[in-house]
C-alpha cells in the first residue's frame, strides 16, 4: 500500500473495549469540538485550502492538545459553487502491517444542494482515504469515491388539475442511503475487503425520475405510499486493486443516478 509519508508525532494507545463489533464503523469522538479518532492522539478536520485553488478542502490533523490545523494533508477534492464538505463521522480499523502502526479509513462527504422550480436535490458521496498514525505515517491518496445519500424531491403540479389528479401530492421523491462495513472474511492484505450496501426508495408508487410524471394516470390511494427499488437495492464487495491504487466493486453497480444525481 502506498502511503504519503508525514512525520504526525501522535502517539497511539493500546487497543480496547472500543473496537467495532462486526467490523461495523466506530463514531469519531468530539473533543472540544474536534472530531477525534478513539484510542489515538489525533483529531482532524475538513478546512479550506486557498493556497492550492478556489475550491480546494484539505485535511487538517492535530494532537488533541495542539491548537488549529498544525498539520495539513491537501485532498484530492475540489468543491463547487453547490457543494460543501465534512467529515464522515465514522472510521473503520485496517490490519496492523506494523505493531508500531495504527490504520484507519477514514471519510470526507462531499454535498452537493441543487434547488428546482419547487423542488430540490440534496445528495452527498464518501470519499475514503487511508490514514496510518504512529511514530511516522499519514494520509494516503483516494481509494474510493462512492454515492452515500440523497433526497431528492421533483415538483409534479402545476394547476388544479395536477393536484387532483395526484391526491394533492405534489411532489415525486426519492431517496437513496449507503452504508460501509468491513467483510466477514479478510484475506490478509493491507487493505481490508470492505462491503457496501445501497437502499433506493421512491414516493408515490408510480415515481420515476427520468418520465414525465403529467403522462401518467391519476394516483390512485393505493399508489400513496413509498416503493423500494430492489434494482438499485444492492450490496457489492470492495477490493483494493493494487493495479489501480484503488478500491473496485466484485462486479458492476447498476445505473441509479435518479436516486443521486442532482
Amino acid at each position: 500500500m502506498v502511503v504519503a509519508t508525514l512525520a504526525l508525532a501522535l502517539a497511539a494507545t493500546p487497543a480496547s473495549s472500543t473496537a467495532p463489533a462486526e467490523g461495523q464503523p466506530i463514531p469519531l469522538e468530539v473533543r472540544d469540538g474536534r472530531h477525534c479518532l478513539p484510542e489515538i492522539e489525533a483529531c482532524f478536520a475538513v478546512v479550506p485550502d486557498p493556497e492550492h485553488g478556489e475550491g480546494a478542502v484539505r485535511l487538517a490533523i492535530t494532537a488533541p492538545d495542539e491548537p488549529g490545523d498544525a498539520k495539513h494533508e491537501r485532498l484530492a477534492v475540489r468543491l463547487g459553487d453547490q457543494q460543501s464538505a465534512s467529515l464522515w463521522p465514522h472510521a473503520l480499523v485496517m490490519p496492523a502491517s506494523e505493531p508500531a502502526l495504527r490504520g484507519w479509513l477514514i471519510g470526507v462527504l462531499v454535498q452537493t444542494a441543487v434547488p428546482y422550480s419547487g423542488g430540490q436535490a440534496a445528495t452527498s458521496r464518501l470519499h475514503l482515504y487511508p490514514l496510518i498514525v504512529g511514530q511516522v505515517g499519514g494520509i494516503g491518496p483516494e481509494l474510493a469515491s462512492l454515492p452515500w445519500a440523497s433526497e431528492i424531491n421533483i415538483r409534479a403540479c402545476f394547476d388544479d388539475d395536477d393536484i387532483d389528479r395526484r391526491k394533492g401530492v405534489c411532489h415525486d421523491s426519492y431517496t437513496f442511503g449507503a452504508s460501509l462495513i468491513l467483510a466477514d472474511q479478510q484475506e490478509g492484505d493491507d487493505l481490508p475487503v470492505l462491503v457496501y450496501r445501497a437502499q433506493a426508495t421512491a414516493f408515490p408508487q408510480t415515481a420515476q425520475r427520468w418520465e414525465d410524471s403529467s403522462a401518467a394516470p391519476p394516483l390512485r390511494d393505493e399508489d400513496l405510499s413509498h416503493w423500494t427499488d430492489f434494482e438499485c437495492t444492492y450490496q457489492r464487495t470492495l477490493r483494493f486493486n493494487p493495479g489501480t491504487d484503488r478500491y473496485e466493486m466484485d462486479r458492476p453497480a447498476p445505473d441509479c443516478r435518479a436516486y443521486y444525481e442532482p
